[in-house]
């Protein structure tokens, strides 16, 4: 699917999508949330959960390299 597509879904169908589609690939935390890392094909997906409220905030493509900034900056 193409990110036009996409973003045109509602939060759920996103969240189904990456979660049904996409690979787990590593999670980190920033600002009280967790941001979860999903690749679905050569998309790469950040699904943001909100921990205060419990619910998920939103789901949003990533760059290849702003996920190597954030992700693998420990490496």
């Amino acid at each position: 699917m193409n990110t036009n597509i996409f973003i045109q879904l509602p939060l759920d169908e996103q969240l189904n999508y990456v979660l049904e589609k996409g690979r787990y690939i590593d999670c980190r935390e920033y600002n009280n949330q967790t941001l979860a890392l999903y690749t679905v094909g050569r998309y790469l997906y950040e699904i943001w959960y909100r921990d205060a409220d419990n619910r998920i905030v939103k789901v949003v493509e990533v760059k290849p390299t702003d996920a190597l900034v954030y992700y693998f900056e420990g490496i």
